[in-house]
């Protein structure tokens, strides 16, 4: 539950910071790769789009948006900002069982304060008001969640958080290139 309330308030704080640039985000390569999109359709998905990277994660999130949102860019800026929220809250919970297991005083507090701060972080603009940036967020996010099931893994010793954190990383190889 605590998670989830971090959660919407990190969207919620997103969406004011973020959400008055949305008419910006369909600018540059995004329109070279909506034309592709259109061009080959659900077809290019099998070879991610002639893309030379193993981008494929990133196309097929990026496709599905193109196929929802169109060039409706309030839908997008919603959605990305959800993304920065969720990586944030990502970022939340992987600090809080780092703190906690080193039995820090305040690791919540402190947790929280640090994945505010990533929220917050001009630096962040970019992957939130840039359309072709959703590998960004969602490249966070798998490695925070790897990162997670790792800690899980190595504490508690459970065969299923090793097979989420090789899940995770891999889908996060297939978004951007670590």
């Amino acid at each position: 539950m605590r998670n989830f309330l971090v959660l919407a308030g990190f969207f919620l704080i997103s969406l004011y910071l973020f959400f008055p640039g949305h008419q910006g985000m369909l600018v540059t390569d995004v329109n070279g790769w909506f034309n592709a999109y259109e061009k080959m359709g659900w077809h290019g998905l099998l070879y991610s789009f002639n893309d030379k990277s193993l981008h494929y994660l990133y196309h097929l999130a990026f496709f599905l948006c193109f196929k929802l949102f169109g060039f409706y860019t309030p839908y997008w800026a919603v959605f990305y900002c959800l993304l920065h929220a969720i990586a944030a809250t990502t970022g939340f919970i992987l600090f809080r069982k780092i703190y906690q297991a080193l039995a820090l005083p305040l690791s919540a507090m402190m947790a929280f304060c640090g994945s505010l701060l990533f929220l917050l972080n001009a630096y962040n603009a970019e992957p939130v008001l840039w359309a072709a940036c959703i590998h960004y967020p969602l490249c966070v996010t798998f490695t925070l969640a790897a990162l997670i099931f790792s800690i899980d893994y190595a504490l508690y010793g459970r065969k299923k958080s090793a097979w989420f954190f090789v899940i995770c990383y891999v889908c996060a190889l297939f978004l951007l290139e670590l």
